[in-house]
């Protein structure tokens, strides 16, 4: 082969051996770069992992502190509506019962199974029915509301209750309900000591007063008559004397009783001082307060008073009345004025020798024993 060529030939094997080197490093430095990035994402991905778990861990531990401050406020919860002195319930929003405690079981009578399948309306006595309005207030009832109603046992007695009801961001309502029979039998009897005469039972004389203010303001409105009877029990110094105040207090329940039992729902029958009682009764003229009058005076000196003695005796004391009746408007005007009418009615007919009914505007017109017995 000429030289040339050989030089040739060595020269091209030199620049290609070149070619090759530089293409071989080249391949290397990618691949080097490559695996510089695949490190790098690789390192990049452990930490992500490294730190979702511990996100994961981190959440899974705040959950389960939730949970179980979750259980420990409803272990807490159910403790406190086990061991409540009160009756607590739970309504859904149709008023259906949804959890109850057991003294909310034992205030209405039911076992806690028949609670939960019903509904508030069948416990509330019915003249509270329309008051439900109350419980459907859902703005009053997220601030809390506090109010009466009379419910109904299983047996079917009635009794009033407090109810302290509020609505839950559930969107339940809590009752908590309280029975306070004891508390309003307290309220009446104080009540009854502040307008009854503890010895009779009747109204004392203030609410007599009141009653009669009452009345008489409906009377002139409505130009309805109004009648008062004033009684007296005569020779009753003479029964204390002789017989003892015990024996005269008797006499006095015993008279009282004859008057309250014999009058309507409307009448107001009072003791008006000492052993004076007196009736207001509204709606009756006159004519008609005269018959009832009568029909009481009979009553009472037809049957003699009996009373039993410590000592096993048996006391009978003959006892009459003497009555006066006045009418509104046409004997006064005013309240004060008619008591006084039939107050002077009352003395003239204890002038005109007592046991009789004598009525203001007809002072001559009276109704005695002896006159109704010359009448039968």
């Amino acid at each position: 082969m000429p030289l040339f060529l050989r030089w040739l030939v060595l020269i091209l094997s030199s620049n290609q051996g070149i070619l090759l080197q530089k293409r071989a490093r080249r391949v290397e430095t990618d691949t080097q770069r490559t695996v510089w990035a695949f490190q790098l994402a690789f390192s990049f991905l452990l930490l992500f992992l490294a730190m979702a778990s511990y996100k994961l861990k981190s959440d899974l531990a705040v959950r389960k502190r939730a949970e179980m401050a979750v259980a420990a406020s409803e272990e807490k919860y159910r403790l406190l509506m086990e061991q409540a002195s009160d009756g607590v319930v739970l309504v859904d929003r149709l008023g259906n019962y949804i959890e109850a405690n057991p003294m909310a079981c034992d205030t209405l009578g039911y076992a806690r199974s028949e609670l939960l399948a019903m509904n508030i309306a069948q416990i509330i006595a019915p003249e509270n029915l329309l008051e439900r309005s109350l419980l459907e207030d859902r703005g009053a009832a997220r601030r809390g509301i506090l109010f009466e109603r009379v419910l109904m046992q299983k047996d079917g007695r009635r009794f009033p209750v407090e109810i302290s009801a509020k609505l839950l961001e559930s969107g339940a309502m809590q009752a908590i309900v309280r029975d306070v029979t004891g508390r309003k039998q307290a309220e009446e009897a104080l009540q009854r000591l502040a307008t009854h005469d503890s010895l009779t039972g009747l109204l004392n004389r203030r609410e007599m007063d009141r009653l009669l203010n009452k009345e008489a303001a409906r009377s002139r409105r409505y130009n309805r008559p109004l009648s008062v009877i004033m009684a007296d029990i005569d020779h009753f110094k003479m029964v204390n004397d002789e017989y003892g105040h015990k024996v005269g207090d008797e006499v006095l329940r015993y008279i009282g009783g004859i008057f309250r039992d014999g009058v309507r729902s409307t009448d107001h029958p009072a003791r008006y001082g000492g052993e004076e009682l007196a009736i207001i009764l509204p709606e009756t003229d006159d004519h008609h307060a005269m018959r009832l009058a009568e029909r009481f005076r009979r009553m009472i000196a037809e049957k003699p008073f009996t009373y039993h003695t410590p000592d096993g005796d048996m006391l009978e004391i003959a006892v009459t009345v003497s009555i006066g009746v006045a009418e509104l408007p046409s004997d006064a005007r005013m309240p004060d004025a008619l008591l006084i009418a039939a107050d002077r009615a009352l003395y003239r007919a204890k002038r005109a020798g007592r046991n009789r009914v004598i009525s203001y505007s007809s002072p001559h017109s009276t109704i005695t024993g002896r006159l109704l017995a010359s009448t039968r």
